[in-house]
């Protein structure tokens, strides 16, 4: 979700079966036409957590493949906002009926500030056209 400086937003679903679409669909998103009036862009999405040391075989296998090695299910919320703040929620899909867990997550988001390491590397585009340095 593109969210504008006017408070109106723009959504931009994909599916990402690829890392490319990843990709592409961040590009995308930094290249749009009026990008200038854009104050945060949101992301949600699934992803799965596989066992560390089996990373090179998994990464190696196509999505569909892949997904029956996880070993859990996340729920990813990120916010990129101008000025390069940036937070993160993540849920634990297995959790989604513990109200008691979704209310002590929604309570400690991670904030990160510019310069600290980021996770998902493929919204680079638009953390940098979001960050003051641009």
């Amino acid at each position: 979700m593109v969210i504008y400086q006017d408070q109106t937003y723009r959504l931009a679903p994909f599916f990402a079966d690829i890392k490319a679409t990843f990709y592409r669909k961040a590009l995308e998103i930094a290249n749009l036409p009026d990008f200038d009036e854009v104050s945060a862009v949101f992301y949600c999405g699934e992803y799965y957590l596989y066992d560390a040391t089996q990373f090179q075989e998994i990464n190696r296998k196509p999505y569909s493949e892949r997904i029956h090695r996880a070993q859990k299910e996340v729920l990813s919320f990120v916010m990129l906002a101008k000025g390069g703040a940036e937070m993160s929620i993540y849920l634990e899909e297995s959790r989604m009926e513990d109200a008691q867990y979704i209310s002590e997550q929604l309570k400690c988001p991670q904030w990160c500030r510019p310069g600290d390491p980021v996770s998902f590397g493929w919204l680079g585009p638009i953390r940098q056209k979001l960050s003051p340095e641009k």
